[in-house]
């Protein structure tokens, strides 16, 4: 909040529209059900893998012996970069350790991507402010 008080606008206004009544109810017995919790198990497998496809990926490069090979190794490189930026924004989003574990894992992350994790986070918040409106998100 301390970040985003400069953009505050205003604040939505509180309704007792049955369907607001509702949402708040679905997401307070998600919250409560642990739905929003962070299991960091789940991030430690998702790491590595990341390590053993890059590894597959170097292995198959460096040491195939034909063409074939070493393409199959850039079909592992693709899936790296696919599976290592869904992490990136994971991490971006600052969803998997806390803040400040979380920037400096994207920092080193998706500069190996290389991009800039502070542009994509740029890019990417303005894609939620105004998301899939043609004129203005860039990520669509």
């Amino acid at each position: 909040k301390k970040m985003l008080a400069p953009l505050c606008i205003g604040e939505v206004a509180k309704t007792d529209m049955p369907v607001t009544t509702r949402i708040e109810e679905l997401r307070q017995r998600l919250t409560d059900e642990g739905f929003f919790e962070t299991d960091p198990n789940f991030y430690y497998f998702y790491a590595a893998r990341l390590v053993a496809i890059f590894s597959t990926c170097l292995a198959l490069t460096l040491c195939g012996k034909s063409v074939y090979w070493q393409l199959f190794g850039a079909v592992f490189l693709g899936l790296f970069w696919h599976q290592g930026m869904l992490l990136g924004h994971d991490l971006c989003h600052n969803s998997v350790a806390g803040r400040k574990w979380d920037y400096v894992c994207a920092q080193f992350l998706v500069s190996i991507m290389g991009i800039s994790a502070s542009w994509w986070k740029a890019s990417h918040n303005n894609h939620h402010i105004v998301t899939n409106a043609v004129e203005h998100d860039a990520d669509i």
